[in-house]
């Protein structure tokens, strides 16, 4: 029976999908651990060609021997809310004034594509956890009961703060880098992403 590989480092990536290439963010996370980037831009282009037009995340294992294997990750809320939406960028308050709108069935969808990587499997709580991030971004969520259209401003101060902290604990979760270099290369490929409410894990 051989021997179990050992790991040497763990690299979280966020890069368009089916346009990895060796040149930064993908090469400066990867290029100190010293596996085949292009072997691994080739194989996350492939992965992801299907969803070219958004962000797909990456979580990249490397072993002592330079070997390597990844696992995908949905896209960040932020960054399916703002395409539903129709907007390049959410709010520059976040949590103060609407800069867009998506419907209750927008949402729907968007919590069925995070559900892998919340921690929930309750399609409910999973719609309330990105309708939390949308308000941040300062997208307003069109129920359609219209009874949660007006759910954050009636929040006190605690429960808005309670929310805030839920949700940057998932974001956490789910861009958390595994180092100084990884975080460079996130923050090249997220730009000015408003994920500080995003949550995952």
């Amino acid at each position: 029976m051989m021997a179990k590989k050992k790991v040497s480092a763990v690299v979280k990536i966020q890069i368009p999908a089916g346009q990895a290439s060796p040149a930064p963010p993908v090469g400066t996370a990867l290029g100190p651990h010293g596996i085949a980037i292009m072997d691994f831009t080739k194989a996350y282009n492939a992965q992801t060609e299907s969803q070219r037009g958004t962000i797909v995340p990456v979580e990249i294992t490397i072993f002592e021997d330079r070997s390597f294997t990844f696992v995908l990750k949905t896209p960040p809320a932020a960054v399916l809310i703002r395409a539903a939406a129709g907007l390049e960028k959410g709010s520059q308050l976040p949590g103060r004034g609407a800069v867009g709108e998506i419907t209750e069935a927008q949402l729907a969808e968007i919590a069925t594509t995070k559900m892998p990587d919340l921690n929930t499997k309750d399609l409910e709580q999973a719609k309330q956890q990105v309708a939390g991030t949308a308000r941040s971004m300062g997208i307003r969520v069109l129920w359609d009961d219209q009874k949660g259209e007006e759910l954050a401003p009636l929040l006190d101060a605690d429960a808005q703060e309670a929310m805030m902290a839920a949700q940057e604990a998932l974001q956490a979760a789910e861009e958390a880098p595994s180092g100084g270099m990884a975080e460079a290369a996130a923050d090249a490929i997220a730009g000015d992403a408003e994920e500080s409410a995003d949550s995952e894990g």
